[in-house]
């Protein structure tokens, strides 16, 4: 027999690729609607139309979005249950990726999030045959950059950004569900050969109680279903029509993906019930391409299928069974007997190639070709076959998000050490002050707490202590990204600590107290963008002790120490993984590959003010000191989509100290600072239901700052005669 050569490696390659076969794992799922198991809900929550939001959105607010691959849906027959509706605003992300050749015609491909063009399409009409949008595209900074109107028609790709490739198709489904039989699809187009991705994200706040039409978050490339379990901001679960088994239901309660497995009939609009579902991440289930009696329902039967077959196949089994079924899948003539009588999906031609390696198979390769062959071939009547064991990357093979503000785009992936502390005047600290506030204000605030103490609690007679504009705030942002197997994500976050203290002294006094203390696990609610779920975890601690020293009596009014403060910490990985074929043709035996790495980076930002300048002293005074040393810490923990955790620990605090020392006729005061810190990181991920892989997955620790103190600065203060 001929030996395969590489240009026919690459036409099966890109073959089976069009048909979502990858190895043993990237599968084509059975198409089954969930029955009615618990109470049927039949009212349409989605006969509501969208609010133009167009005009109200800036750059900031599109790019946040969570995004991913696949399409979104007009249905004629209902058009509030789809998300092409005239009037709806739909987000997109066009994309670049950069493409690394690693052996036997495979790549890995990384997202350039620096070269991403955000924008919006505004539906102004849409039917069966044709969609009219108007897509505009933002810079950076914020200005429209395109305007402009489009139609795409039937079956007619178009450009909408001008870069020569196509963005965006509008088809029919391969498969019909109940309730969208006469469904299109309008699907974003990506291409590994021209290095392009796009993306979309349904804006849910420009409906009716912020709710996605129909439930449905999108449909993946595969064509399925990512929904919601609840409706926005609520514990009712959220009523979906025309479910099938294998889409995924997104939990924005657990923070975890679900897929369904039930196969009952359901034509109505519903609930998903738990005992329906099951974790993706969950299932070691074997896999085998064989036929099964479960999959036959939903309007699939064995009979109808072996009747579409070509007569001389029926007329060689004669009988319509299962155990028909899977021996015609053993059948190494069944790809060009079905060819004589049937159009197929693969390409006249690499037909020849494809038929050529048939006798070289094994037993198992040969049955995984044929199911996908007569699945692609008769869609109506052949049920697809689903994977149990796909994890969140297999399920959304492009995906992107962004959570807070990152200093530049190119810095998700790369990103500079910062390490400054800063003493000051009042005004220079006050300057710097509202700086690392601003820095701060590039995370998403996701706890706050303020304490304040007025200036009639005195600790003893003759101190009166006021604690103002005090307060400790958490800051998270997060960056991931989902390209064809290459996995990269960044979670960073960081604790704000600000304390400012004014002291009235009138005595002769020696005595620590505690001003303010806290020590808590902080529950954060799951925070869902589109299909992304990310999980915060926060375990934090601030505390702000003070003591005060006088000898002999003494006057100090108005007393100020100031301290403010930004500590943490990011991390970040990649990861990339996919498998090189030892044969030309794709399910043959694999060799896996995986590159993975790891990175951190730290913020400590402080400043902060001295000043206390007393009034009076006795004749007899000696010496005295205040001190305050305000710290915080704990643990900040995020987990995106369950591929990407990162945890930071924090200890970080200053003592400032004012020491009085009189020599008539003249008052010194020396400030000491004292800093003490201990920073350290972590980053794991971890990837379940890779094709032949199987789960892949590193962690590492970073240890940012060891355990230190070191005095900062020392230096006179005043010098006053008294």
């Amino acid at each position: 027999m001929k030996k395969p050569s590489c240009t026919m490696a690459k036409h099966l390659n890109v073959w089976l690729l069009n048909t979502a076969v990858l190895g043993v794992g990237i599968l084509l799922l059975i198409t089954a609607i969930i029955a009615c198991s618990s109470p049927l809900d039949t009212q349409d929550s989605t006969d509501e139309k969208p609010t133009d939001i167009s005009g109200l959105l800036t750059y900031k607010e599109v790019s946040s979005q969570g995004f991913m691959g696949g399409s979104v849906l007009y249905n004629p027959d209902n058009p509030a249950s789809g998300q092409v509706t005239p009037g709806a605003t739909i987000a997109t992300r066009l994309g670049f990726v950069t493409s690394a050749y690693v052996g036997n015609d495979q790549h890995t491909y990384t997202d350039l999030p620096e070269k991403a063009q955000y924008g919006t399409i505004l539906i102004s009409a849409a039917d069966s045959h044709s969609v009219s949008f108007t897509y505009k595209a933002y810079s950076p900074q914020g200005n429209i950059i395109t305007n402009t109107n489009h139609t795409v028609t039937l079956n007619n790709p178009i450009d909408i950004n001008g870069d020569g490739s196509p963005d965006i198709i509008y088809q029919t489904p391969k498969r019909k569900r109940n309730g969208f039989e006469n469904a299109v699809y309008l699907t974003f187009i990506s291409s590994q050969e021209k290095l392009t991705t796009s993306m979309f994200a349904v804006l849910a706040n420009q409906y009716k109680r912020g709710a996605y039409p129909n439930g449905i978050i999108g449909i993946n490339p595969d064509g399925r279903f990512i929904v919601n379990k609840y409706d926005a901001n609520t514990t009712s679960r959220a009523v979906i029509s025309g479910l099938r088994k294998g889409d995924i239901v997104v939990d924005s309660i657990a923070g975890k993906y679900q897929r369904i497995m039930s196969t009952l009939l359901g034509p109505g609009a519903r609930a998903v019930s738990d005992m329906e579902l099951e974790d993706i991440e969950s299932s070691t289930r074997t896999i085998s391409f064989r036929f099964t009696d479960e999959e036959f329902t939903e309007g699939y039967t064995v009979e109808h299928l072996f009747s579409v077959l070509p007569p001389v196949i029926k007329n060689t089994y004669q009988e319509s069974t299962l155990e028909t079924l899977n021996l015609i899948l053993e059948n190494k003539d069944l790809i060009v007997t079905v060819s004589q009588t049937t159009a197929t999906p693969i390409p006249n031609d690499i037909f020849p190639e494809v038929t050529a390696q048939i006798a070289s198979l094994t037993a198992d390769e040969l049955i995984q070709l044929n199911r996908t062959f007569l699945q692609e071939t008769y869609p109506h009547v052949c049920p697809e076959f689903i994977n149990p064991n796909e994890g969140f990357t297999q399920v959304i093979p492009l995906a992107s998000f962004i959570y807070g503000d990152f200093d530049s785009v190119d810095q998700i992936h790369k990103r500079d050490s910062r390490n400054a502390i800063r003493a000051a005047s009042f005004s220079e600290y006050d300057m710097q002050r509202k700086q690392i506030k601003a820095q701060f204000n590039t995370y998403k605030e996701v706890y706050s707490k303020k304490v304040e103490i007025n200036g009639n609690n005195k600790f003893a007679n003759g101190v009166k202590v006021t604690l103002d504009n005090s307060f400790l705030k958490i800051g998270v942002k997060s960056a991931f990204s989902n390209t064809w197997g290459n996995v990269s994500g960044t979670i960073e976050g960081a604790a704000y600590i600000n304390v400012d203290v004014y002291n009235d002294i009138n005595v002769s006094f020696n005595k620590s107290v505690t001003l303010f203390s806290f020590n808590s696990s902080i529950n954060i609610p799951v925070i869902n963008c589109g299909p992304i779920v990310l999980n915060i975890n926060l375990g934090m601690g601030a505390s702000v002790p003070a003591s005060f020293g006088f000898s002999f009596p003494m006057t100090l009014n108005n007393g100020e120490l100031g301290f403010t403060g930004l500590y943490g910490a990011g991390v970040g990985a990649q990861i990339d993984y996919g498998v090189k074929w030892k044969k030309v043709w794709i399910i043959t035996l694999p060799v896996p590959y995986v590159n993975t790495s790891g990175r951190s980076w730290k913020v400590e930002n402080t400043a902060y003010y001295i000043g206390a300048a007393p009034s009076s002293i006795s004749a007899g005074f000696n010496n005295a000191y205040i001190a305050v040393s305000p710290s915080i810490n704990g643990t900040i923990g995020a987990n995106i989509s369950g591929v990407i955790g990162g945890g930071i620990g924090i200890e970080h605090g200053i003592e400032q100290r004012i020491d009085l020392a009189y020599a008539s006729p003249t008052l010194t005061g020396t400030a000491t600072t004292t800093a003490f810190a201990k920073l350290n990181a972590h980053i794991k991920v971890g990837i379940d239901g890779i094709p032949v892989i199987g789960f892949i997955g590193f962690k590492k620790d970073f240890d940012l700052v060891p355990p230190i103190r070191n005095e900062l600065r020392k230096a006179v203060i005043f010098r006053k005669n008294m």
